[in-house]
C-alpha cells in the first residue's frame, strides 16, 4: 500500500509540474493536428467505424466536442465538480451529433475547443481542488486529462496519427496519467519501464511481465490503442480500452 501511495504522489506531481503556458502549447498543438487530419475525411469516411466499438468517427468527434463543453463548465465553476450529464442525455447528444455532415462536425469541434481554451485562459489558480468523479485533484489535472483525451481520440479516428509524434515531455506526463487511470481498472500485474526513466508496477503481486518502451508508445498501449508489438515484453498482453468515465 505504501508503494502505491508513493507512486500516486509521483503522478500527482507530474500533472502539477508544468505551467499553464506549457499545457496551452501542448493542447493547441494537439487540437491543430487533430483538426488538420479530420478535415481530410470525406463525408462517407466520417460515418465509418472508428477504433471504438459501435462508434463512427462522427461519434468520436461529437464526444470530444461535448466533453470540451463539460471541461469548460468545470473550469468556470470548479465547486460544481465534473458533470457529464446522465447516461441517457449523453447518449441522445452523441447519436444526434453523429448524424451531422462533415462541416457541422468540424465547426462544432473547433468552436468547442475554442470555448474551452478561452475558459482555461481565465483560470488564475490551477492548484484549486476540484472533484472529478470520485476523487479530488488540483485543477491542473483537468489540463492533463483533456490533453490525454484529445490525443487518444485522435488515435481512435484512424487517420494515420502516430503516438511517436507526441512531444517527449508531454508523453512522459501522459504515461504517468495512463498508469494512474489504469490503477482504477482490472489490470494484470505489470512492471512498466520507460525510456525516460518512469519505473512503476501496475497491479498487485508478482509481475507477469516487464514491459519497456518509449513513453508515448507505453501510454498508447496502456490506453488500449497500440499493439504490444510496438513495445518490448508485452507479447500476448492485449489491454482493454482505457476510459475516463
Amino acid at each position: 500500500m505504501a508503494r502505491r501511495w508513493q507512486s500516486d504522489r509521483r503522478h500527482a506531481r507530474a500533472w502539477s509540474a508544468y505551467p499553464p503556458e506549457q499545457y496551452r502549447l501542448w493542447q493547441n498543438t494537439a487540437n491543430t493536428r487533430l483538426l488538420g487530419d479530420a478535415i481530410t475525411l470525406t463525408e462517407t469516411a466520417w460515418h465509418q467505424p472508428s477504433l471504438l466499438p459501435g462508434w463512427s468517427r462522427a461519434h468520436v468527434v461529437t464526444h470530444l466536442a461535448r466533453d470540451a463543453d463539460a471541461y469548460r463548465q468545470l473550469l468556470r465553476n470548479p465547486a460544481l465538480g465534473f458533470d457529464l450529464g446522465s447516461d441517457e442525455e449523453r447518449f441522445r447528444a452523441l447519436e444526434s451529433g453523429a448524424d451531422r455532415n462533415a462541416l457541422s462536425l468540424l465547426e462544432d469541434l473547433d468552436n468547442a475547443m475554442g470555448r474551452l481554451a478561452d475558459a482555461a485562459a481565465d483560470v488564475t489558480d490551477w492548484n484549486r481542488p476540484v472533484r472529478i468523479f470520485t476523487e479530488t485533484y488540483p485543477l491542473s489535472f483537468v489540463s492533463a486529462l483533456r490533453l490525454h483525451e484529445t490525443l487518444i481520440h485522435h488515435l481512435d479516428l484512424k487517420v494515420g496519427f502516430n503516438p511517436d509524434a507526441i512531444n517527449e515531455t508531454a508523453a512522459a506526463l501522459l504515461l504517468h496519467l495512463a498508469i494512474h487511470l489504469r490503477r482504477k481498472s482490472a489490470t494484470p500485474t505489470i512492471h512498466i519501464q520507460s525510456t525516460s526513466g518512469i519505473d512503476e508496477t501496475l497491479g498487485r503481486g508478482d509481475p507477469i511481465a516487464t514491459v519497456t518502451g518509449l513513453d508515448a508508445r507505453l501510454w498508447a498501449w496502456l490506453s488500449g490503442r497500440l499493439s504490444p508489438t510496438h513495445i518490448s515484453g508485452a507479447a500476448g498482453l492485449e489491454l482493454d480500452l482505457l476510459t475516463i468515465d
